[in-house]
Order: C-alpha cells, then structure tokens, then sequence
C-alpha cells in the first residue's frame, strides 16, 4: 500500500475538517442580525429562564420566527435549550485568558 492509499485520503479528511472553531465572545453579539441580538439580550436580561412561546410573548413577535431565529443561534453554540429552558451558552472570555503564559514564566525569577 503506498503513502497515498489510506493515509492520503485520511489526510485530505483532516484537511476539510482542520478548522478550529473560536469560541463565541461577547463582542461578536455586536455583528448579529438586530433580530438575533435582540433574543440574545432578552434571554441574557431575563430575571429567570424562558422557554421559546415565553420568549416569543415578551418579544410580541410569533412563535415559530422566534423558534426559527434559537435555532438557528443554537446552531452556532450561542444559546442551548435546557429542560425547555433558554440560557446563553459559556463565551470565551479575553479577560480570562492569561497572556501568553506569561505569568508562569515569571515565577522563576
């Protein structure tokens, strides 16, 4: 078996999937669609979690649009559906990643 039987059509595999994927963070609620960021501040604001026909009432806006609109941010890792329940997903913090390793190195001096 030559180096491209197997091994290449694994390697050409990895190649289409090699893209890591950032994670989410607060800033990119900024270049959602006025209707997506509008979900996300409400279920970010609410006092307890909702469901989608709950959502969809204080947003005055149908049902099925809304459910259309958390899926669709569901999708993309925004928002997730616990118990029925809507709730923001954990976002990649800047403020939590230190730099570089930065501080580690400096314990040896």
């Amino acid at each position: 078996m030559s180096t491209e039987g197997m091994f290449g059509r694994l390697t050409g595999r990895m190649d289409d999937t090699d893209e890591v994927a950032t994670p989410l963070t607060v800033s990119d609620l900024l270049e959602f669609p006025d209707d997506e960021r509008a979900i996300v501040r409400h279920i970010l604001r609410a006092p307890t979690p909702l469901t989608v026909t709950e959502l969809a009432a204080e947003l005055g806006e149908p049902a099925d649009t809304v459910a259309k609109l958390v899926g669709a941010l569901s999708m993309r890792g925004v928002v997730a559906a616990v118990d029925g329940k809507l709730k923001i997903s954990p976002m990649h913090s800047a403020a939590r990643v230190s730099p570089g390793g930065l501080w580690g190195q400096l314990n040896d001096l």
